[in-house]
């Protein structure tokens, strides 16, 4: 019988040094840090275009800048530039913000319009930027770099330390201490530990990497129903979300309907303030609680394996870490219940065709000999985070058709509806001859129990 070599590392301390093999020197030439002199350059505002360009040195030089790095997907960033443009009208000329986005002016434009506060309150907006991110790594938003009165950088920040008190104590004394926020460069891509060909298993779980502030998941499996995989990454994720991604479970983790939890101690996956008065609340902020709540996890095999042999393997390991037993059990739900209309089942199987996946060309949902299940899995990830989303029940497959699908179907001419569930529902009510419909059923949800 051969024998199996394998390796479970719970902790290493030279993580960083060994895994994110990123030649940081390359950053360096151009990044500024803190007690670096910011140079003196224009910068246009493109909610000034008619006027001349300033100088940072002239937005600096009557009392301090914040150099604040957003995205218009960024929920905290949005928030916190309403309050950084209160504070601005406050201390008028004293205190100056520069909100800088990489993202192209069109975008940038298109969500000032409809959000008409912003763009009119007196904020510098910058789109499209290629300068100031280089010279301020972050990987990470909201991102706030502090200027003083002499073009000195005092502070690199997140969000938690824009607020009235820390602007006020800045403008009086620079040197104020602030909580740093440091970020490492880090690809997700790349394995977080030197490879070694004589393992046959590798398991990593790791708390919170230091300096990288993303977060995120890494599967080297196809789109179509993960027929293989070998390796299974998490990174910077509470513990629900990390089972949740393992037991693949339909959509995002905040259907809370599709899961229970039944622990002594509920502070391991909810932050304990979450629907609590925020003026009561005394406890720690979402973020402190996650530094100390979030974790990173990778499980690797030489070889790829099938799905339905890889995933059990991670579940059984993060079990074994976490100290907790999962399951898929039955419970009643409210669900879309997915049937074909009386008489339109197809009889025959659709031709397996090369390239199985499902496309959006112009006006056409493109399904190509994909499976009902991956079809309805898919147009609930699609349209999980459209705005045009009224409702977030699961799809429950009761078609009783096994083989793969093939259509081309017509979403119309109207491509604001493109994202809408219910617009495709209706598509393909219409065109597959499917039914929907919105009743309680058995459903298995994720149960997680102390062991």
């Amino acid at each position: 019988m051969k024998a199996i070599k394998f390796t479970r590392i719970i902790t290493i301390q030279i993580l960083l040094q060994m895994a994110i093999n990123i030649p940081v020197q390359l950053y360096a030439q151009s990044r500024l840090n803190i007690n670096d002199r910011l140079p003196e350059l224009q910068i246009q505002d493109q909610l000034r275009i008619v006027n001349n360009p300033v100088t940072t040195a002239e937005l600096y030089k009557k009392g301090m800048l914040i150099i604040n790095f957003w995205a218009t997907w960024c929920a905290p960033c949005i928030k916190e530039m309403q309050l950084m443009a209160e504070l601005q009208k406050t201390h008028k000329d004293r205190f100056q913000v520069i909100c800088i986005s990489h993202e192209k002016q069109k975008t940038v434009n298109a969500f000032l319009e409809k959000n008409p506060k912003l763009k009119n309150s007196g904020l510098r907006i910058i789109s499209a930027d290629t300068l100031f991110s280089k010279m301020f790594f972050h990987q990470a938003l909201p991102h706030n770099v502090w200027i003083d009165q002499r073009g000195v950088v005092k502070a690199i920040t997140g969000d938690d330390e824009i607020n009235e008190k820390n602007i006020r104590n800045f403008l009086i004394n620079s040197n104020q201490y602030m909580t740093v926020k440091q970020e490492t460069p880090f690809d997700s891509n790349k394995a977080i530990y030197i490879p070694d060909s004589l393992l046959t298993f590798r398991s990593i779980f790791y708390n919170r990497l230091p300096g990288v502030e993303m977060s995120g998941t890494r599967i080297s499996t196809s789109m179509l129903g993960r027929p293989n995989a070998n390796r299974f990454m998490v990174y910077n994720l509470r513990i629900l979300t990390i089972l949740w991604t393992a037991w693949q479970m339909p959509g995002n983790v905040d259907r809370e309907y599709l899961y229970e939890v039944h622990t002594r101690d509920s502070s391991r996956y909810f932050w304990p303030g979450e629907g609590k008065d925020p003026l009561r609340y005394t406890g720690p902020s979402m973020s402190k609680w996650a530094l100390n709540n979030s974790y990173t996890y990778e499980f690797r095999i030489p070889e790829a394996i099938a799905d339905s042999l890889f995933f059990p393997k991670v579940i059984h390991d993060l079990e074994f870490y976490l100290g907790i037993r999962t399951s898929r059990e039955l419970r009643e739900r409210d669900c879309y219940v997915v049937s074909y209309q009386p008489g339109h089942a197809p009889k025959k199987p659709a031709p397996i065709v090369a390239g199985k996946a499902i496309n959006m060309l112009k006006n056409q949902l493109i399904i190509s000999g994909v499976p009902i299940d991956f079809l309805l899995d898919w147009l609930g990830r699609y349209t999980y985070k459209s705005k045009l989303l009224t409702r977030k029940e699961p799809y429950l497959n009761k078609t009783g058709i096994a083989f793969p699908i093939t259509a081309a179907i017509d979403l119309g001419s109207d491509a604001t509806l493109y994202r809408s569930r219910d617009h495709i529902e209706k598509c393909l009510a219409e065109q597959l001859k499917l039914k929907f419909e919105l009743k309680k059923a058995l459903y298995r949800v994720l149960v997680i129990r102390d062991k």
